[in-house]
């Protein structure tokens, strides 16, 4: 009654004693008997109640948090009855028949047995081959699974953009997308480790939003993303190793980015340059916002390029007046512009010389809103509580 373990078919010769009376039998035992004419190996009484046994109520749930970014696509619950003994294999048909895709990409995720939500760890290669869903869902010992409970258990998946079996010879790569308007989504891409950066860039343009006029052209940038180092440092050539991208990242201040190069950026001729721009108030170790490339070609004027920094940030005439231009350098102003400078690619573009972490950028300094209004705690009214 409580696991087919537990059950036993009962053979006369040896379940039977001498004077006819049952023995091995357990208070509360069920008999059941079947006609043997009846009963093959495909049907019988013993088969009948395992598979009762087994079978439970079930609830196949995206994984919301599974690569810690959001899902690019949203399917309601797939509910309906399966056996504990299925394979992966069974279940992953299952879930892909419930959703319109292929098994080999449904990827499932480990269940805590305690709150029933997933971890942060999917089944790997050798799990998906051994497990059943009794596995996955650790249905052992007090938790096993008791089907008169009638309890609907939960599997988490994310249908991947890639098979499954082809995870263990890719990186996994979480990337910023910057579209026209400079809006920031995330994603998670799965390189090839023998891939490059153009391998990113396929693999992000499935997702990445073009604009309606654009230039179809991805590029990948490197970027801070920590308040002391919110700048955009590195354009890389799709040529670069993905080994090497995915070693850069491994540091949590740092983050690739994928956006569409700019008509005027496709190309740079001799005396232009890209200039990394950020914002910050008024220490540039306080930095704000997005961090972005402008180019710039020498000789020209501060108040040209700041111009073309209005339109792009998309900032009225009247805000603007309030910004100030500086050159930073090691995270210090080196100078503040005024609009007669000009563009000296000598003082802008020494990177190869410096590496492009040290490299000068141009600096917006303006006020953080998103921090409120500085010192306004001054003239708040104290609280006067009385008894």
């Amino acid at each position: 009654e409580i696991a087919p373990e537990r059950m036993r078919p009962l053979c006369i010769d040896d379940m039977i004693s001498q004077d006819h009376a049952l023995v091995d039998l357990v208070d509360g035992a069920l008999l059941v008997f079947e006609r043997t004419d009846k009963s093959t190996t495909e049907n019988n009484a013993h088969l009948y109640y395992t598979t009762k046994y087994n079978a439970m109520q079930i609830e196949a749930l995206q994984n919301p948090e599974g690569f810690g970014t959001p899902l690019n696509e949203q399917f309601d619950p797939i509910l309906g009855e399966i056996s504990q003994t299925w394979t992966m294999g069974q279940l992953m048909q299952w879930i892909a028949t419930g959703i319109g895709c292929s098994a080999d990409h449904i990827l499932l995720w480990k269940v805590s047995q305690y709150n029933e939500k997933p971890t942060n760890n999917h089944l790997n290669e050798h799990e998906l081959r051994v497990y059943s869903v009794k596995d996955l869902l650790g249905l052992s010992g007090p938790h096993r699974h008791d089907p008169r409970r009638q309890k609907r258990y939960r599997v988490y998946y994310t249908k991947m953009p890639i098979s499954v079996s082809d995870l263990e010879r890719r990186y996994k790569m979480r990337v910023q997308m910057m579209d026209e308007k400079m809006q920031i989504t995330e994603t998670t891409v799965f390189p090839e480790k023998t891939g490059t950066v153009q391998s990113i860039l396929d693999e992000a343009q499935r997702e990445f939003r073009f604009s309606a006029n654009g230039t179809k052209l991805l590029r990948l940038v490197y970027v801070g993303q920590a308040s002391h180092c919110l700048r955009a440092y590195h354009v890389f050539t799709n040529d670069t190793l993905a080994s090497e991208i995915y070693t850069k990242i491994g540091n949590t201040s740092y983050a690739i980015r994928v956006e569409e190069i700019p008509e005027d950026e496709v190309t740079i001729k001799s005396g232009e340059h890209l200039l990394p721009v950020g914002h910050f108030d008024k220490d540039p170790t306080r930095m704000f916002g997005i961090p972005f490339f402008i180019k710039v070609t020498n000789g020209e004027t501060l108040e040209s390029v700041s111009e073309r920094i209005r339109k792009k940030l998309d900032v009225t005439a009247k805000e603007f007046e309030k910004y100030k231009f500086a050159i930073i350098v090691n995270n210090r102003v080196s100078k503040y512009l005024d609009k007669d400078n000009v563009v000296n690619l000598n003082e802008l573009s020494h990177t190869h010389i410096t590496g492009y972490a040290s490299a000068p950028w141009l600096g917006l300094d303006h006020m953080n809103k998103s921090r409120g209004t500085r010192g306004s705690h001054t003239t708040e009214k104290a609280i006067v509580i009385h008894n």
